[in-house]
């Protein structure tokens, strides 16, 4: 019983990765747009 309530996620772990997705997310965005406004000034 004492394991699981270990491994239970926090709301602080929750909310980290909630973060890390939307970072990712936003960088991939961006990136795409950086190659497509690359690729339309050539």
């Amino acid at each position: 019983m004492n394991n699981l309530e270990i491994k239970k996620p926090t709301t602080l772990d929750y909310i980290v990765n909630e973060i890390v997705t939307v970072d990712i997310n936003t960088i991939m965005l961006v990136m795409i747009l950086l190659v497509s406004s690359m690729t339309f000034s050539i």
